[in-house]
């Protein structure tokens, strides 16, 4: 026998068109394969809340011996996947490149990196399930992209060095004095770092001087005292860091400014940065 009628689509075609069935005299199964995987759309549909409750069900009651049968099928085609893997992205290569371009630029999950952040990142989620996060500088709540969490969760956790702190643009990221700053970097006692460290002193401590700036805006409700803008804010001194060094991070002598209010500042005689300079 080389042809079979099909039962449903009533069609004659090739026995290669039908499935193994060793119940049936023939040994095939009635209906063709295009039938049977309609057929078998039609039955999730209908039956997809039913399928989904057995599901959870038998896994509840069979998760050892699944977790046992998966421990066991894993270690006993090792080999084979890894071959199979391996195959797989040589044939694909510019495929799952692109995917993996594409996933790192693409908006972060909240389920998947809530867990892995801190409360200074403040994590919430949006109404898509999407992560937000709050800028490291400017405070703002942003989407982070897959890319730049992972980084950061990789920095808190030692793998990579760093801080990788999340900001939601380049101009907040080489504003905030702790751009660049790594706390687990230690110089040795009396080398050149460690002097130049030293000499520096507590005013030019890039975690001092942001938590300075956190405190100054959040006393002044973010918003800028000579104008009461709320966008671009900076942390001014009002005696200059250089000259007053031991009370550089004292919120009594710092204020709240816009970008355009504090190039005003600075602009004023005694004030300009040329006059701030340390000599």
């Amino acid at each position: 026998m080389t042809t079979k009628i099909c039962s449903k689509c009533k069609r004659e075609l090739s026995i290669e068109m039908f499935c193994k069935d060793k119940s049936r005299k023939d040994g095939l199964y009635c209906y063709c394969k295009d039938c049977k995987k309609e057929n078998g759309k039609k039955y999730n549909e209908n039956n997809r809340e039913r399928r989904l409750k057995y599901g959870k069900e038998y896994y509840k009651n069979n998760k050892e011996k699944k977790s046992e049968y998966g421990k066991k099928h894993y270690k006993e085609n090792k080999e084979k996947r890894a071959e199979y893997y391996k195959e797989r992205s040589k044939n694909n290569k510019d495929k799952i490149n692109a995917y993996s371009k594409k996933y790192r630029n693409s908006n972060a999950l909240y389920l998947t990196y809530v867990n892995r952040l801190t409360v200074e990142e403040d994590p919430i989620s949006d109404e898509n399930g999407y992560l937000l996060v709050r800028c490291t500088h400017c405070k703002k709540y942003f989407y982070p992209t897959n890319s730049k969490v992972k980084s950061r969760w990789e920095s808190l956790t030692g793998i990579t060095s760093g801080e990788n702190r999340l900001y939601c643009s380049d101009a907040c990221k080489h504003s905030c004095p702790l751009y660049g700053f790594d706390p687990h970097h230690q110089f040795q006692p009396g080398s050149k770092e460690w002097e130049e460290k030293q000499n520096k002193g507590p005013n030019r401590d890039p975690v001092l001087q942001a938590d300075w700036r956190k405190m100054v805006l959040e006393r002044d409700d973010y918003k800028c005292v000579k104008c009461g803008a709320t966008e671009n804010l900076t942390a001014h001194h009002v005696e200059g860091i250089h000259w007053n060094p031991l009370e550089s991070v004292d919120i009594d002598i710092g204020i709240t400014l816009c970008e355009s209010c504090n190039r005003k500042a600075h602009s004023l005689e005694g004030c300009s940065y040329y006059d701030m300079r340390c000599k």
